[in-house]
């Protein structure tokens, strides 16, 4: 028995204790500190004093100016001067461009036509759908924002079905609640957290950057989820599909008589990509797609007015924690847009 238990204590405690160590860290020293999209995916402490007011040199919007709309039918009972439909970047709310299009300095009416659902759909789909099948029509809004990410455009883009006959299932489904969490702690989530520190698994990327470029103490670091490297260029083969599917969402809304932006939101790698130290693949979605659509007036890239910005040194074009851009550029976009709209 003493034998078992003297080789107890230097094989199974010590193992034990590290766990131990390990759980208590990451809960108290890691945990409160995972900040952003980017903190939480990639268990980074980037810590609670990079946000929002920090970032943002822009007067922030307290409340939310524009309308939600979740389900479609919904669309033909209301009325604004502006629908948006999008991904991620068009729901970030209080600090969405949308907030800053719908400020008084614009004098804008904004809805915001977001699926109860809406992760699992694809609005350059859900735009042509709406405009096609009558829910969304000139006498109800002037200007429709098709807002798309940069890495979902190709994918989006080549799968836009113009038959169909009815929206998909997905905008209709109840929202279900989440698997309830343990508040305690976790050796599974611990674990994870290793994994994530000793490169096992790896959803975010990191690079070093030439410059400061986000309002930290490390600003020259960058952070970028895996999907901004899935696709870098757009092929030759491909081309045709997309530009056919382009003229057919930009057609149709013509012959709804509803003027049609087409937003494109560029990824954080691309946008920070000549700013990264040692060799690295170069991202050209959105040159590839500019060269393939032409000057178009009713295509908005948004690389195009943000870049030439972090060029200047501007800092936090992009979250430094998140893989979305910042409220300053939000605030940015919405002027652009709002130029875009006077036009018609």
């Amino acid at each position: 028995m003493k034998r078992f238990l003297i080789k107890l204590s230097y094989t199974i405690l010590p193992m034990w204790l590290f766990t131990l160590a390990a759980v208590a860290y990451y809960y108290e020293g890691v945990v409160p500190y995972q900040t952003g999209d980017i903190g939480i995916l990639g268990k980074i402490p980037f810590g609670k004093f990079y946000n929002y007011d920090v970032v943002s040199k822009n007067r922030l919007p307290q409340t939310l100016r524009y309308t939600l709309i979740e389900h479609p039918d919904s669309l033909k009972n209301h009325t604004a001067d502006v629908l948006t439909v999008g991904d991620s970047f068009s729901q970030a709310k209080e600090y969405g461009y949308q907030n800053f299009l719908a400020d008084e300095d614009e004098m804008l009416s904004v809805a915001n036509y977001c699926p109860i659902v809406w992760t699992h759909t694809n609005p350059i789909q859900t735009a042509y759908d709406l405009l096609k099948l009558g829910y969304a029509d000139s006498a109800h809004y002037k200007t429709m924002v098709v807002q798309t990410a940069e890495r979902w455009l190709v994918l989006r883009l080549d799968e836009l079905k113009t038959t169909n006959k009815s929206l998909e299932a997905d905008h209709f489904m109840k929202k279900t609640k989440g698997t309830p969490t343990d508040d305690g702690w976790s050796i599974h989530e611990t674990r994870n957290y290793l994994y994530l520190r000793l490169k096992i698994k790896e959803p975010i990327y990191e690079a070093k950057l030439d410059r400061k470029l986000f309002s930290s103490p490390r600003g020259d670091e960058l952070y970028f989820i895996d999907t901004d490297h899935y696709l870098l260029t757009i092929d030759d083969n491909i081309r045709q599909k997309l530009k056919a599917s382009y003229d057919s969402l930009t057609a149709l809304a013509k012959e709804k008589h509803v003027k049609l932006l087409f937003l494109v939101c560029p990824d954080k790698y691309d946008i920070y990509q000549d700013f990264i130290v040692g060799e690295h693949p170069k991202k050209t979605i959105n040159e590839d797609f500019r060269t393939l659509i032409g000057n178009d007036s009713n295509l908005i890239i948004a690389k195009e007015q943000l870049l030439p910005l972090v060029n200047k040194g501007e800092k936090d074009i992009f979250f430094m924690n998140d893989t979305h851009w910042s409220c300053k550029s939000a605030a940015i976009m919405a002027k652009e847009l709002a130029r875009h709209i006077s036009r018609r």
